[in-house]
């Protein structure tokens, strides 16, 4: 089983998703919030799915490096290691991010 290429897949699924929700026009919402409700929008599930495919990405390749360069001790290449893991920074910002607009609306 190729771990790394399952990481990287994640990772861009991720990130791609993410541009997706960018770029979707105005009409779609992830929370809209008012006085008496919250109401989750369209494009929610959409992020939880992003975050799912980035969490993906970082356990395939922990079990990577664990398994190539710490039990068998292969030397791997510093970008090989570090890919998929820079590829769930920007899911990682939206979650962030996710939770600073809920607080606000709360």
């Amino acid at each position: 089983m190729d771990f790394y290429r399952y990481g990287i897949i994640s990772g861009i699924t991720s990130v791609v998703i993410l541009i997706v929700i960018i770029l979707s026009p105005q009409n779609y919402f992830i929370i809209e919030s008012s006085r008496s409700y919250m109401q989750v929008g369209d494009l929610f599930p959409v992020l939880l799915l992003s975050w799912l495919f980035s969490t993906i990405a970082l356990a395939f390749n922990f079990i990577y490096i664990e398994r190539l360069h710490m039990n068998v001790f292969i030397p791997v290449a510093r970008h090989k290691k570090f890919l998929p893991s820079i590829l769930s920074v920007p899911s990682f910002i939206s979650f962030l991010w996710f939770c600073y607009q809920l607080c606000k609306l709360l």
